[in-house]
Order: C-alpha cells, then structure tokens, then sequence
C-alpha cells in the first residue's frame, strides 16, 4: 500500500511539472517548434531520472523506465533538429564546429567524468571512475556515459556529411545509423546504443522538411502511420532480446511514432511553469551526473522509494554547481567558435 500511495505522489508532482501551464497557440514557424521542443529538455530529462532508478521495480512507476527510449530519443531528435537549423539560418555555421560544438561536448565528457573521480574517491567502496595505474584516456571513455559519446559521433558525422556531401545527406547518415546499429546489436553493446539511434536523422529530416512533414501529421495518413508505427514497436515486446529486428528496428519505430506525436502536440500546445523553465535550465548537467548517484544508491541497496528523493536531489544540487563552470566552458569554446569563422571569412 505504501509503494502505491508513494507512486501516485510520484506521477501526479511529475504530470503537474509537465502539463501545468500548457495552453492552445498554434504554431506557425519553424522557430516556433524549436522553441517548443526545447520546452521538454527538462521534462525528459527528469524522466530518464526517474526511469533509471525505478526501471526494475514492480510499481505504478514502471512506465516511466520503459518510456525512457522515448525520452532518449527526444535528444537526438531535438539536437540534430537544431543543428540543421543552425546549418541554414548562421552563415559559416560548419567553420570551427569541430572545435565549437564537438570540443564542448568533449570538454563536458572530461569535466563529467573529473567530478565522479573525486566522489568515488571520497565514497568508501569502489564505484569504477577512480583507476589509478590505467590508462587516464580509455578510463575517461569507458567512463563516459553511451548517449554522450554517441551524440559525439553523430556530431563529426552531421559535418562531414554536410560539408562535403551535396545530395543525399539524410538518406546517408540515415543508412549509416542503421548499420552503426546492427553493428552495435551484433557486437554486444549496451542497447541504448541502438534502441533509439534513428531519432537523430529524424530530427533532420524534421528540420529539413518541416512544413512537409507538419501538413502530412494533419491528414489521415500521417496519423495512420503514426498507430502504425506505435504497433510495431510494442511489437518488439513479443520477439526475444536476441532479435534484430526487435530490439533494433522496432524500437526505434517506436521512438519514430513518440517524435512524431510530440510533433503534433507542439503545432498546437505550449507549455511552461517555473519548475520546468528550472529543469530546461540545468537539463544537461541532470542527465550527465546523475549515474555517480544511481551508483551509490544500488551499492546500498535501497529500496526505490529512499533511492529516488537521494538521486534526484544530489544530481539536481551537483548539476546547479556545475551549471556556471559548463556556461564557462561553452562561452569559452564560442569565443574560439566565432574568431574561427571571422578569420576565415576575412580570407
């Protein structure tokens, strides 16, 4: 009974934080659905939170650690949205990505992984950040959390195909994902690798062809295609962990069909209050220091209803102090950033 009283105040503090201030405004531009996008940074964040502390609990809460495929999915869609955004509205935009964009998120991998050096040397029991005798590189990688390092790859993979390949770029960084992803299924790896890989050509394509794809959402078709694809990705419930198709194509179907039905809403709905603008604020430090904390907790072994106020509550404090040395970083690279593209634009 306690487990059910406590769940319910789980998703009824969460449904208020996402759906409190949301009202009817259509939207007519496309800065208008980046703007409304990006209103979800925190929500999803917040989710994948929650989804990773409770993912194998028997609990009212359990739809959240299934629905963190979505969440995840939400990242790459938004970030290669933008930055096909950027790529059309900045002049210059690919002069100095390599070190603006791709550097800041090494920086960030680095800066991550320094700050669960030092808790894991102040924690008594060993939770793998701190390795003396190893190489400092390769635990640094192995350290860093998959999403991160695989938004790095789809990074140096959106410059080099958009620098120098003229047609056909979505359908190339498209096939490359999905045999990246039967790579990564073959080879073992982790399934968030794979799971939710196709969001960030999604994301393109969205922001290549957006009024396109916002009239074909409208019609009967779009939603049709929507349920379609909503169907074959629970679909991949009913097939076994060592199909392909299952975990690979048909998951992914699903994050397709979640991007999708998020599209939609945002045409006509807005949302905001003052915890989510807080959380879109710190989204990026939430994600990343949250897997020092989830460590902790499952060494305990807590129970899930003392493990989620102590996870959330240190990685939200953890991602508040370090939100003004990430901003530092960044103002930094961006200075580099746009003295690279001045310089080459004088010569």
């Amino acid at each position: 009974m306690v487990n059910i009283v406590y769940s319910l105040v789980v998703w009824t503090l969460f449904l208020l934080i996402s759906l409190c201030g949301i009202h009817y405004k259509h939207a007519d531009k496309k800065e208008d659905y980046f703007l409304r996008l990006n209103s979800f940074r925190g929500i999803f964040a917040l989710e994948i939170v929650i989804g990773h502390v409770i993912r194998y609990e028997a609990t009212l809460l359990y739809p959240l650690g299934k629905f963190m495929i979505i969440s995840v999915a939400f990242f790459f869609f938004v970030s290669a949205f933008g930055m096909v955004k950027s790529f059309h509205q900045k002049e210059g935009y690919l002069q100095g990505f390599l070190t603006g964009k791709v550097l800041y998120l090494v920086m960030l991998a680095i800066i991550t992984f320094i700050v669960n050096m030092i808790l894991d040397i102040i924690y008594p029991s060993d939770l793998g950040y701190y390795c003396p005798g190893k190489n400092p590189a390769a635990v640094i990688v192995s350290g860093t959390n998959w999403y991160l390092r695989e938004l790095l790859l789809f990074y140096i993979l959106f410059y080099f195909v958009y620098k120098y390949i003229k047609k056909f770029r979505i359908l190339f960084i498209t096939l490359a994902s999905a045999v990246f992803a039967g790579f990564t299924f073959a080879g073992g790896w982790a399934q968030g690798w794979y799971s939710s890989i196709l969001a960030f050509p999604m994301g393109l394509l969205f922001g290549e062809y957006y009024e396109t794809i916002c009239r074909f959402m409208k019609t009967a078709w779009g939603k049709f295609i929507t349920i379609i694809l909503i169907l074959l990705g629970m679909g991949s419930q009913f097939l076994g962990t060592d199909s392909i198709i299952g975990m690979v194509y048909l998951r992914n179907a699903m994050c397709i069909a979640g991007m999708l039905i998020l599209i939609y809403f945002c045409t006509y709905f807005t949302i905001g209050n003052c915890v989510n603008r807080i959380l879109i604020k710190y989204s990026t430090e939430i994600y990343l220091f949250q897997f020092i904390y989830l460590k902790i907790a499952e060494d305990y072994g807590w129970d899930f209803k003392i493990s989620l106020p102590f996870v959330l509550g240190c990685t939200i404090l953890t991602a508040i102090i370090m939100h003004p040395v990430f901003g530092f970083v960044r103002q930094k690279l961006r200075g580099v950033y746009s003295q690279n593209i001045a310089e080459k634009q004088e010569h």
